[in-house]
């Protein structure tokens, strides 16, 4: 069983489901879209990659997903090395609480892209720890891990069976198999951080 079989099995058995799942991702990417724009246009960033080559920037590869990025979703063009800037997105209401619990990774992630294309800078990992541990946390990992229990058979076993749950991170694998199942779990983590 692949994800995929999985998560049609679980949609076809409720649609109204299905389509608010839909409807956050759809939130999201419009989301996601919109704060990067606005950020690199004030930051003056847009410009600087309508009349410099995407290579020129300290972060060559971000530059390079971001040009295409922009050119994916109908906002830029290529012209040689350079993009040209066809239309800005519209500001995208977010109306699924799925979406909304996902907004400050991305207002984060966008306030961190300017350092990183013109210094070649990331945010430490103390700065940036609790955002990966939201996003790790987010409904699509959860509907994962769900998919691997029901593969694995694990939601079938009784209270007198253990699980080991090794190197859960956050504990979402966690608090997903103490929902669905029955066995006691022990959680292995080598990591003090986490």
């Amino acid at each position: 069983m692949s994800l995929s079989s999985y998560i049609l099995r679980r949609f076809l058995s409720n649609p109204r489901e299905a389509l608010r799942i839909r409807k956050a991702g759809d939130e999201l990417r419009a989301y996601a879209v919109w704060r990067i724009y606005t950020q690199l246009e004030m930051e003056g960033i847009l410009q600087s990659l309508q009349t410099q080559a995407w290579w020129s920037f300290k972060d060559q590869v971000l530059a390079k997903l971001l040009c295409d990025a922009l050119v994916e979703e109908g906002l830029a063009a290529w012209e040689g090395d350079r993009i040209k800037l066809k239309r800005s997105p519209e500001k995208p209401a977010i109306t699924t609480i799925e979406a909304a619990d996902m907004l400050p990774v991305i207002d984060r992630a966008a306030e961190a892209l300017p350092r990183a294309l013109l210094l070649g800078e990331k945010p430490s990992r103390d700065k940036t720890q609790a955002l990966t541990a939201k996003l790790l946390d987010n409904f699509a990992v959860k509907l994962e891990f769900e998919a691997a229990i029901e593969e694995a058979g694990l939601g079938k076993l009784d209270q007198n069976s253990t699980i080991a749950d090794i190197h859960p991170r956050v504990g979402t694998s966690t608090l997903t198999l103490l929902e669905q199942t029955k066995a006691r779990v022990v959680v292995i983590e080598p990591y003090r951080d986490n």
